[in-house]
């Protein structure tokens, strides 16, 4: 045998971009929850120069997709889990799996999993922090192929093998896998290997790699498993092989020929067998490497931080949704989260329960939410409406620009709004013409934005401040909701868009029409005198309830969060809840048919007429020719009465 040396490779180092790291953070949080399995991956081989080793590359595009070659990332639900995972197992149980693949001869149609490549890893998804080890298992021989003549052996000896400049460079460029052959001249793939080799096996066999190492002495590491399979599956009179690690440009390329160890070249083989079991015990022969080492040789667990690869307003971003999403890992799986994403709010006060349902509902992921008031911040604000400070309260802010502005702060990524706003309330009527105008044009904008929005929140203090939204949400079909509290009550309302089905809204249990509430009172009416938790408890319930009811209206209609009541309504006096069901009523001032038939055939004319105070709105929904009918039956009933007790004295 001419001069010869060991064959030698160029290992894999694996480069892992920060964009595979978020494209699997996706797949990780949407798809594998808590599953544990292993996911196909792809990467892509590339030189690393001046170095010799070879270069893997996972990309953004990696994950389930197909590239030079083909592997798994299995990773860990938490880092203790990770620490403590058996990895010198996992490589060998991989190994075992490519040993079976090879002996199986299936090998030829699918080089790309000659190259496997295995990621175990652990992904704090909150810190942006992942833990990982690589592998690419191998299977070597106890002593490894020789080269003879030894690397680099290709322009003074052995460039003769290689086909024409040109038909390697297109097949170098074909994507046609990272093995060929040469047959007739020609670089074909793989699957003419039975044919290159010829039924007696002792054909002059010439190999091709697409070599990405960049040293002479050596070739890439995907060379041990080819030449682990021809041996496997044609036996050792196939050999010695002719090797062509080709490069570009090819003038770098090398070539030599390979040789088996003494081991296998001595290998007898069984008699009496069949051809799959001789290929089994032949892959026995082989042993399982490939963890990926440092340069010093050891084993160790990479750590990548990408926290610093996003700005603050990012991870913010992530964060709020990464809460999210985790519901849907173990309790809510059908939920949908990501749609609450569009959804756009509109609250109507921006007061305690303005600011506290801002807040819920922010957490629930909405990015859309816009207010409504007309007040300042009073030094009285700050300490029960969280969106406030005692600076807003020093400089009398509006309520609704400064808590649209705090809201931003807290979260920059929500699209807030403030509008100072006064809502159009029955008999509350203007004063002057120019006040007549400027409360019409009022109602135009706010039906706009009633218009503009998902979901509607009456959050007022009072109950004619309630009306304008509710009757507007109702004409509109909108989902509406109202929250109100007492000293110590509260009660969340579902109206709107379920009036179809029957559904009353705050208005449909009275019997009165809506006046001017504020007339005559002390100062402990002119305030929201309540015990301080109602208000909170309250906007807690009313998100829910809302967040509850967009699922279940959604398409398809989902109960994922349990199924909405129509009502909630909270005593604190003895800590009790109750669900009612409330039926619409047909005289309802605010969601009867009558009422929104005046708004939708004269929208603006309705409206002066109801803030006029002169009982229009009881005239309007036919409260007052329902009150009327009842206490005529009343009257009549009392005459009755009467009658009878006059006779019953005359007998006596």
């Amino acid at each position: 045998m001419a001069e010869q040396e060991p064959l030698r490779y160029c290992l894999p180092t694996f480069s892992i971009e920060a964009a595979f790291w978020k494209a699997f953070s996706e797949e990780k949080i949407s798809r594998l929850k808590l599953s544990e399995e292993d996911v196909d991956i792809g990467a892509s081989l590339f030189p690393l120069q001046k170095s010799n080793r070879v270069g893997v590359r996972l990309a953004n595009t990696s994950i389930r997709t197909s590239h030079d070659v083909e592997g798994v990332i299995r990773n860990f639900n938490s880092i203790d889990s990770f620490k403590s995972a058996d990895k010198a197992g996992a490589l060998q149980e991989e190994g075992e799996k490519l040993r079976q693949y090879i002996a199986s001869g299936e090998w030829a149609e699918n080089a790309r999993k000659l190259v496997p490549f295995l990621v175990l890893s652990y992904c704090d998804l909150k810190r942006h922090l992942y833990l990982y080890l690589c592998a690419a298992p191998s299977l070597l021989p106890k002593a490894p192929f020789i080269a003879a003549p030894p690397l680099p052996a290709f322009a003074s000896q052995l460039s003769h093998l290689l086909p024409a400049e040109k038909e390697v460079e297109e097949w170098w460029r074909s994507g046609e896998g990272m093995f060929g052959v040469v047959k007739d001249g020609r670089v074909e793939g793989l699957s003419c290997l039975s044919h290159a080799v010829g039924k007696d096996g002792k054909s002059e066999l010439t190999l091709v790699v697409k070599d990405h190492s960049t040293v002479e002495v050596g070739v890439t590491f995907a060379v041990r498993n080819l030449l682990a399979a021809v041996f496997i599956q044609f036996g050792r009179d196939v050999f010695p092989v002719r090797l062509i690690g080709a490069r570009l440009p090819l003038s770098s390329s090398v070539a030599t020929e390979v040789h088996l160890p003494p081991a296998l070249a001595e290998h007898e083989e069984r008699e009496g067998e069949g051809e799959g079991d001789r290929r089994s015990h032949r892959a026995s022969l082989f042993r399982i490497f490939g963890m990926e080492t440092d340069n010093s040789g050891k084993v160790k667990v990479k750590k990548v931080d990408l926290s610093s690869f996003f700005s603050p307003y990012q991870l913010a971003e992530t964060g709020v949704d990464l809460n999210l999403r985790l519901l849907r890992w173990r309790s809510y799986p059908d939920v949908e989260v990501e749609k609450l994403k569009e959804v756009k709010c509109l609250l109507l006060g921006a007061g305690t329960l303005g600011c506290s349902v801002a807040r819920s509902l922010l957490g629930w992921g909405v990015r859309h939410i816009t207010f409504v008031d007309n007040g300042n911040v009073s030094y009285s604000n700050p300490a029960r409406q969280s969106l406030y400070t005692f600076d807003d309260a020093k400089e009398k802010r509006a309520k609704a620009e400064a808590a649209a502005a705090e809201l931003k702060r807290i979260f920059p990524s929500v699209q807030s709004e403030g509008h100072v706003l006064s809502l159009p309330m029955p008999d509350h009527p203007p004063l002057s013409a120019g006040e007549e105008e400027s409360l019409l044009h009022t109602a135009r904008t706010l039906r706009s934005l009633i218009s503009e929005h998902d979901m509607v929140f009456m959050l007022t203090d009072s109950r004619e401040a309630r009306w304008f939204g509710t009757a507007v949400a109702a004409q509109l079909e909108k989902l509406a909701f109202t929250a109100a509290v007492g000293v110590d009550s509260y009660v969340c309302i579902r109206h709107g868009k379920g009036r179809g089905k029957g559904e009353g809204c705050y208005f449909c249990n009275d019997v009165v029409g809506v006046k001017n509430s504020q007339v005559g009172l002390a100062l402990d009416r002119q305030c929201t005198v309540t015990r301080p938790a109602a208000a909170m408890l309250a906007s807690a319930y009313v998100v829910e309830l809302a967040i509850a009811s967009y699922f279940a209206h959604a398409e398809p209609p989902s109960s994922a969060l349990g199924s909405p009541p129509q009502q909630l309504r909270g005593y604190l006096s003895n800590f009790e809840q109750m669900h009612f069901e409330g039926k619409a009523f047909e005289h309802c001032t605010a969601c009867s048919a009558k009422v929104l038939d005046a708004l939708s055939a004269s929208f603006e004319p309705t409206i002066a007429r109801v803030v006029s105070g002169r009982g229009e709105l009881e005239q309007i929904s036919g409260l007052a020719a329902f009150n009327a009918s009842i206490t005529a039956e009343v009257e009549e009933v009392v005459d009755i009465d009467s009658d009878d007790d006059k006779g019953d004295d005359i007998e006596e």
